[in-house]
């Protein structure tokens, strides 16, 4: 999963609980980066009140980047 996994719809609790179980290899995006810090309006309060600590803990531990090698060649996702 290549991030931005909360903030674009009302269930992103369940889409944080789907992906822990589904993907094998999950990353950060700008949006799940910027949910986990002190924000002053109601839409974005909203989202991170429907998250929880847990959730919004687990999306600190998620990595920026995903490095690996494929046929030979050295592929990076970000």
């Amino acid at each position: 999963c290549l991030g931005d996994l909360i903030g674009k719809g009302p269930n992103s609790l369940k889409a944080v609980e789907r992906i822990k179980v589904t993907c094998e290899v999950v990353l950060l995006g700008n949006w799940d980066d910027f949910m986990q810090k002190p924000l002053d309006f109601e839409e974005g309060q909203w989202h991170q009140r429907q998250l929880g600590e847990e959730a919004l803990s687990y999306l600190g531990t998620l990595p920026f980047h995903h490095d690996f090698y494929m046929s030979g060649k050295y592929i990076r996702l970000y």
